[in-house]
């Protein structure tokens, strides 16, 4: 974003914590995608006793070292070389209250921008209701006091302007993620290691959440879903290959010719939840677990596989949900078939206006079945040579994005500056 902010007149001050020495298995670093010199780039060190890294925020969030030292750097930028706004991004939702400090401090206006619709995400379990309520008193106190919110989702902004009805609907609005449609336009990369030339390649890249979805199997799984709470009835196994490889076994039972050659490919985080899971389905050896790569590689996964599996946790009917995962943007840049193990909401609207896009419930083994078979006879009609991606899905390009973005910002801004003189 950083390169494109200048040919809308805006320059970026990213201001975030000092690398780690050590990353968690669920941070890996790609060097790949570090900020080039289009940003400036300012680190603050994390003290000790920070709770930024947490999804709530603590009762007295505003005495954080951690947020106390970011507003603190921000307001001696801001006094060398004045901001015009400021965008507070999440999560991690700890950093919430530095969004009112900054207003406070700084006196320009303040916008959130959240990647997942926070206290109304279901995805994440608290520990108990109460804990719940914490986060979801502070993303209204935040929402009602900044001067605008970006949601990523048409969705997600619905839901929130429905939970917070105080909120005026000129002060949310939605821009979603996207992906780099240039990237799909260089010639096509080698063949990636790990992919066998001649066979069936469903692939997905990303994080699946088959660590939390293993905390809830079980008898002690069980008493900890009773205990915990979410925000919504999600079914934390739709994000998993679960119920994909039940649907891969029945159809391997059933002796269906068009799993010969098949293979998933799980491009992204290796944990031993999902090593355990794949032991157990029966179908082993038709799954190939890649492991983290770098940005390239994942694009050579994609623009080299067959098709394309994008899954999401699963909803009761009724029920739609307010997430898009970033790799469904990549998929349809890159023309390939996807199969969609979506519930209703944003992410099966996607899928279901491609052409080339086939959705079943991500709980459902026997949908699934169904909607892989047709993928596949869908994927062998296209005989290696995808169309490309469709004219409607080129507005999720980057660049239109930023200059959804952009242009936003100048309106928000203008109006705060004409409404206080």
């Amino acid at each position: 974003m950083a390169e494109l902010a200048h040919q809308f007149g805006w320059e970026i001050t990213v201001i975030t914590r000092a690398l780690t020495k050590q990353r968690s298995l669920w941070e890996p670093q790609d060097q790949s995608l570090e900020t080039g010199q289009e940003a400036v780039i300012e680190r603050v060190q994390t003290p000790e006793g920070s709770h930024v890294t947490t999804n709530t925020p603590s009762v007295d969030a505003d005495q954080d070292p951690f947020i106390t030292a970011v507003v603190d750097r921000a307001a001696a930028l801001h006094a060398q070389r004045p901001f015009d706004a400021v965008v507070v991004t999440m999560p991690p939702y700890g950093m919430a209250p530095a969004a009112l400090m900054a207003k406070q401090r700084l006196g320009v206006p303040v916008f959130v921008d959240l990647q997942d619709p926070w206290a109304l995400d279901g995805a994440f379990a608290y520990s108990n209701k109460a804990q719940w309520s914490v986060n979801n008193d502070w993303m209204r106190r935040v929402m009602l006091g900044s001067d605008g919110i970006i949601m990523n989702t048409p969705e997600a902004r619905k839901q929130v302007l429905k939970a917070i009805p105080e909120l005026s609907s000129d002060r949310v609005t939605h821009v979603n993620n996207g992906c780099t449609f240039a990237d799909f336009d260089t010639p096509m990369p080698p063949r990636p290691e790990g992919m066998t030339p001649g066979q069936f390649h469903l692939v997905h890249t990303g994080t699946l959440h088959t660590a939390a979805w293993a905390r809830t199997r079980g008898p002690i799984g069980w008493l900890r879903q009773l205990r915990n709470y979410r925000a919504e009835p999600v079914r934390i196994g739709g994000r998993t290959a679960y119920y994909l490889l039940k649907a891969i076994a029945q159809l391997d039972r059933a002796g269906d010719p068009r799993l010969n050659n098949f293979r998933l490919a799980l491009v992204g985080v290796r944990d031993p939840a999902i090593q355990s899971m794949i032991q157990r389905s029966g179908v082993a050896d038709r799954v190939d677990v890649i492991g983290f790569v770098p940005y390239q590689t994942s694009l050579a996964w994609i623009r080299h596989a067959d098709a394309l599996l994008v899954p999401l946790f699963g909803l009761p009917k009724g029920h739609r949900s307010r997430l898009v995962p970033s790799k469904t943007y990549e998929y349809l840049a890159s023309g390939k078939p996807i199969l969609g193990a979506l519930p209703q909401g944003d992410a099966r609207d996607l899928v279901e206006r491609s052409d080339v896009g086939i959705c079943a419930d991500p709980c459902d083994p026997a949908a699934l079945g169904q909607a892989l078979g047709r993928i596949i006879d869908i994927a062998n009609k296209q005989n290696d040579h995808p169309p490309g991606p469709e004219g409607w899905a080129r507005e999720y390009d980057w660049p239109r994005l930023c200059e959804r973005f952009f242009n936003m910002l100048d309106a928000w801004t203008s109006n705060k500056t004409a409404n206080e003189t």
